[in-house]
């Protein structure tokens, strides 16, 4: 297993940890990434203790019919945007009755990029009962590196999120 897959897993098993211990549970709503986080989350034994699922919406029609985003919200911000990533969120947590979820929405490439969002672009958003946060990340790299840095970045970010919470 190369090191990023690694680094990817072992901050995995510290969201695991305190979620765990916190019996907090975790859910997903997963566009550009096609369900590559949730396979890292369930590839450690445990994931039922912590994690109740995915929605992997990788078609607008999911995110419309599935995680009930409006479709005008689609249309205005455009699906690669900071309002349908914090949607997916708070509508992932809400459905799938999380503590906590996590998006992502954007373009991993090689076709499909504009001057606003080119290739590599991405946000994402961690959702909890005190609201929700999200932040943009452009990857310069291939389709599976991009995801797979996509994939680190949410688990980089929910873990710094949570380790407030183990103090």
């Amino acid at each position: 297993m190369n090191e990023s897959k690694n680094k990817i897993l072992h901050c995995i098993s510290e969201i695991a940890q305190i979620m765990s211990e916190k019996k907090l549970f975790l859910g997903v709503a997963e566009s550009c990434t096609g369900g590559l986080l949730s396979n890292f989350i369930c590839a450690l034994p445990g994931a039922s203790q912590y994690f109740k699922g995915s929605i992997v919406a990788y078609h607008n029609s999911i995110k419309q019919n599935i995680l009930q985003i409006d479709e005008q919200e689609i249309e205005y911000n455009g699906v690669v945007s900071k309002e349908v990533v914090e949607a997916m969120a708070i509508n992932a947590r809400r459905i799938l009755r999380t503590d906590w979820s996590v998006a992502v929405t954007g373009i991993a490439g090689p076709d499909g990029g504009s001057s606003e969002n080119p290739v590599g672009t991405c946000w994402i958003a961690i959702a909890n009962s005190h609201g929700c946060t999200s932040f943009k990340k452009i990857f310069k790299e291939k389709r599976n590196k991009v995801q797979e840095l996509i994939v680190y970045t949410i688990v980089q970010e929910l873990k710094n999120q949570l380790s407030t919470l183990h103090k």
